[in-house]
């Protein structure tokens, strides 16, 4: 407004207005904006800085005076004072970092450690860039910094965690494995000195013997599609070459993403060789115990009877006999006494054979190839062979062929087998033997098979190896044969089981543990 008079000297005043609605919103806005870049920086704990060259002045954000726990009133913004309060370890790559700036002309990006004006030690990160307003105008650098304390602090407390993890793992005597889903390693602690790098990118099916990795296939597939903990128990030579065989404890754990999708898998694979044997040593005490109590109690049985009739004979005979006993009755006596006698010396005969057959081996184990003591067998045998009319085939695989063993025993097994299997040949046929042999990474197997008479097993089956057992009389025999030969394999550390038909023959199978 103007104080004006009129031409009759009266007073008035002269005034005019302008619409500035449309220049305070833009200034409110430009306000609001501002209030809330402040906020942000302050969040993220972010400040800016500008320097002019030409006049050598410096322009700190209020972010910057925040992350230096400082006051305007007390700083006045410039390199030296910003020198201030960086950390002393950290002043001389500071000022290399600036002056390279200044030398190139170029931006920077830098981290440091600068101690606040109350103490606290923070870590910055600062970059720098040249800007220019217009053409007219002067260039001027512009420069962020940012407390990433928190992000270090966190940073350092990952890296000392992964190291402490990366210590445990590297002096623990378990596998620490882990594989990406396409069952590759990306990952193995140092285990028997075993070279890292020449396992990372293999196949952790590398891992498990050819009998267990189908169970493995499966149960990786199960953690990865349901993201479950499992467990199982496999037999390994370990990941790299020429690693013995050994029995692993396995546990296998799913790792997940963020979104709880299972992105790989670790398995920690614990040597337990020392505990299953240990375990399989106790199972064979076990059973030892039990066959050797079933042994007793079964010669208990022979002693108690088979000696029983004999010596009942030999006593009444005695009875009988008296000097008044006529001549030709002492005579027919004596033959019923020498009966008798010799039963009983038969009987402990065939006692003896089976306690040595059960005793500690003494002979001295060989290695000897199976297909030439078979062949002897069946030389031994070539006049029942031929009065038969049997066809005996070998079929023993090549890695198989070589076993090292009692060469007595194993001959005699096979003797005993085959000679069997022609003395109870079926009489509507010619008898068919095979004599079969493999191995796999445990075990060697040895099956002798025929079409012979056969027998029920489900009548007969439980005293299939026992002694003085028969369950024909059509051929001549003890019952011995079986139960020497399943004291024989027992006492090689094998098993024998019979499959069989009455009628269709029989298969015996040997299973001997490498």
């Amino acid at each position: 407004l103007k104080p004006l008079k009129g031409p009759h000297n009266e007073k008035y005043k002269v005034g005019y207005g302008v619409d500035i609605t449309a220049l305070k919103v833009i200034q409110n806005e430009l306000l609001r904006r501002e209030h809330l870049l402040s906020f942000s920086h302050k969040l993220a704990k972010v400040g800016y800085w500008v320097w002019y060259p030409t006049n050598r002045k410096h322009e700190w954000s209020d972010g910057v005076f925040d992350i230096l726990e400082t006051d305007k009133k007390e700083v006045t913004p410039s390199l030296n004072s910003l020198l201030d309060f960086i950390h002393p370890h950290d002043r001389e790559y500071f000022n290399q970092t600036i002056q390279l700036s200044k030398q190139n002309n170029s931006s920077y990006s830098i981290e440091y450690r600068i101690i606040t004006k109350t103490g606290n030690i923070k870590y910055i990160k600062e970059q720098s860039s040249s800007k220019r307003a217009d053409s007219n105008s002067n260039q001027y650098l512009f420069g962020m910094v940012q407390d990433i304390t928190e992000m270090k602090v966190s940073q350092d407390a990952l890296a000392q965690s992964e190291e402490h993890f990366r210590a445990i793992a590297e002096s623990s005597p378990v596998y620490i494995i882990e594989i990406c889903s396409e069952y590759t390693v990306t990952y193995i602690n140092t285990v028997q000195n075993e070279k890292r790098e020449a396992i990372i990118g293999t196949s952790v099916f590398n891992f498990a013997l050819e009998e267990y990795r189908d169970e493995l296939r499966e149960v990786l597939d199960k953690v990865f599609a349901h993201g479950t903990i499992e467990n199982l128990e496999l037999q390994a030579k370990g990941l790299a070459e020429d690693r013995p065989t050994l029995w692993y404890d396995v546990s296998i754990g799913p790792v997940k993403n963020d979104t709880g999708k299972v992105q790989s898998i670790i398995l920690l694979a614990q040597n337990v060789t020392d505990k299953k044997q240990n375990e399989q040593e106790r199972e064979r005490l076990i059973k030892e115990i039990n066959n050797r109590y079933n042994e007793l109690m079964q010669f208990n049985y022979i002693v108690s009877h088979n000696l029983r009739s004999p010596i009942a004979n030999i006593l009444g005979m005695s009875y009988i006999l008296n000097p008044n006993t006529p001549p030709e009755d002492v005579q027919q006596i004596f033959e019923y006494i020498m009966q008798s006698a010799e039963s009983i010396d038969t009987l402990i005969k065939d006692l003896n054979d089976v306690l040595t057959a059960r005793s500690p081996l003494n002979e001295k184990r060989e290695t000897f190839l199976l297909t030439e003591i078979t062949r002897g067998v069946c030389n031994n045998l070539e006049q029942q062979v031929k009065q038969s009319k049997a066809f005996i085939c070998i079929d023993i695989d090549d890695d198989a062929n070589e076993l090292t063993s009692i060469k007595s025993y194993v001959q005699s097994i096979i003797h005993n087998l085959v000679s069997n299997a022609i003395k109870y040949k079926s009489p509507d046929r010619n008898p068919k033997i095979s004599v079969k042999a493999w191995k796999d990474s445990a075990h060697s197997y040895l099956e002798v098979s025929d079409n012979g008479m056969g027998i029920d097993l489900k009548q007969y089956g439980n005293q299939m190896f026992g002694l003085y057992k028969r369950f024909t009389t059509q051929n001549e025999g003890k019952g011995l044969g079986l139960h020497m030969t399943k004291a024989q394999i027992e006492s090689l550390g094998g098993t024998i089981s019979v499959e069989s038909e009455l009628g269709e023959g029989c298969t015996f199978k040997i299973v001997f543990v490498n």
